[in-house]
């Protein structure tokens, strides 16, 4: 690596932990150039030896373990340490040292409120609070308890509600096609995962059968429409349990309260306690073990609407959360930080997981993928569906393209590769055969093809 010639962009990325990993994964197998720099030896030995990549020993915010990483050749710098001040702080020297951009973890709430002053005055391209965002994901479910995962789309236009149909709605066998003419209204369904018949991209003539887990893609008021019309059963949370009193409980607690949604958070810590009270004052903050069964019960499990174990650990939020599923009709919300196991736990049908560190990776990729386009689009940003499976990606149109100009009925996609809207200014457009990209759009595609950077990509060349 330290030899190789430099005909791929190349990122400088400070902290291995789990975040740092992840995002070395997936730049290194997006055939980005790549060096880390962490003061644990070991840790940097290990993911020089598992992956063809140069590592530093040493301080990420030190001009000589930068000059040894070669910034002066990087493309991209990311900080993804512990420390949210570290992070800012290495940022700024790179901005110093070379005018390049500069991406930083930052979680701590104190910072929320001035995150664009800091951008604007260290010059960092992007700060990601992956706690605060995975808060408004969980608050976003539960406006919306059906779904197992709700992402704001197309600059909070629209959303992405991914759900499993019941049994007893309407519409079942039938097609897309005739779903789509019995209910007005911009939506799309590009993906459908089938129990024991795995994913599939659906045309019109694709038919939905009970137990389909789904993806819908619509404005939030045709959401709501549509699980009106389908007769889905989605009645409103009104009160919600927490475990843990870390920044990813007080964000949500904070969204929550909000929404009007009554809250409940249980930590051990009594100093932390103490600092919730004050700044949430209209929560109910227990000190205590969200993990004694006794004291669940006496604080209203098997009433809560919905039951959130957000601790720092991810064995006792899956715990808490099967003890949840068979103790109460909660809707069941985990935190889980480290990525393993995917399958096993979604096995469990222990309610959603989310995984923040999942978040700060796909802005990075999707910044990072950006960055190597050559064509007239730009990735806007980077989501991932089943396992990595499906990837979505929202493109900016700059300027003309292949893609562009063109009525899609003419265009020639890749297999397993759909257009899901157009937003055209304040427009949201569910595309049709005779609808066009046109320059100054943004584009959403869904595709079982990873690594897309530009809207030509999704062409059939």
């Amino acid at each position: 690596m330290a030899n190789a010639k430099k005909d791929k962009p190349y990122v400088v990325i400070v902290g291995c932990g789990k975040v740092g990993e992840k995002i070395l994964d997936r730049l290194y197998h997006e055939d980005f150039l790549i060096a880390v720099i962490d003061n644990n030896a070991e840790r940097v030995n290990d993911l020089v030896n598992q992956y063809d990549i140069l590592g530093i020993v040493g301080n990420g915010a030190s001009e000589e373990a930068l000059n040894d990483a070669n910034i002066m050749n990087a493309d991209l710098f990311v900080a993804v340490s512990k420390s949210d001040e570290f992070n800012l702080l290495c940022c700024s020297l790179v901005k110093a040292i070379k005018g390049i951009p500069t991406i930083a973890r930052v979680r701590t709430p104190v910072y929320n409120d001035s995150l664009h002053l800091l951008k604007t005055a260290l010059g960092i391209k992007l700060i990601i609070n992956p706690e605060l965002e995975a808060a408004k994901e969980a608050a976003r479910i539960l406006s919306l308890p059906i779904a197992d995962d709700v992402t704001l789309i197309g600059g909070g236009k629209a959303e992405i509600v991914r759900f499993t149909l019941p049994d007893n709605c309407n519409h079942l066998n039938e097609t897309i096609s005739q779903i789509d003419n019995d209910i007005p209204g911009s939506f799309i369904i590009p993906v459908v995962n089938r129990p024991n018949d795995g994913i599939h991209i659906p045309r019109g003539d694709f038919v939905l059968k009970a137990g389909d887990h789904i993806s819908l893609i619509a404005p939030k008021k045709v959401v709501r429409y549509f699980f009106k019309k389908m007769k889905i059963d989605n009645p409103k949370v009104k009160n919600c349990m927490i475990i843990g009193g870390g920044y990813c409980s007080f964000f949500l607690a904070r969204e929550l309260i909000r929404n009007k949604i009554a809250v409940k958070i249980i930590e051990r810590d009594k100093k932390r306690c103490e600092q919730l009270t004050e700044v949430l004052p209209e929560a109910i903050i227990i000190n205590g073990d969200g993990a004694n069964e006794g004291l669940l019960i006496e604080e209203g499990l098997e009433d809560s609407q919905a039951f959130v174990p957000f601790t720092g650990i991810d064995e006792e939020n899956i715990i808490l959360a099967l003890h949840a599923k068979a103790n109460s009709n909660a809707k069941i919300i985990t935190k889980l930080d480290r990525g393993s196991f995917h399958e096993t736990i979604a096995n469990l049908n222990a309610g959603t997981t989310l995984f923040p560190s999942n978040i700060t990776t796909e802005a990075i990729v999707a910044y990072a993928r950006a960055m190597k386009s050559a064509s007239g689009s730009k990735i806007q940003a980077l989501y991932h569906m089943y396992d990595d499976q499906v990837e979505v990606l929202e493109f900016l149109i700059d300027k003309s393209t292949n893609a562009t100009d063109t009525p899609l009925k003419d265009l020639s996609f890749k297999k397993g590769t759909v257009v899901g809207f157009i937003r055209r200014g304040d427009t949201f457009i569910v595309p049709k055969g005779n609808d066009c990209i046109k320059q100054g759009d943004t584009v959403m595609v869904i595709t079982r093809i990873p690594g897309f950077k530009d809207i030509d990509d999704i062409l059939d060349k």
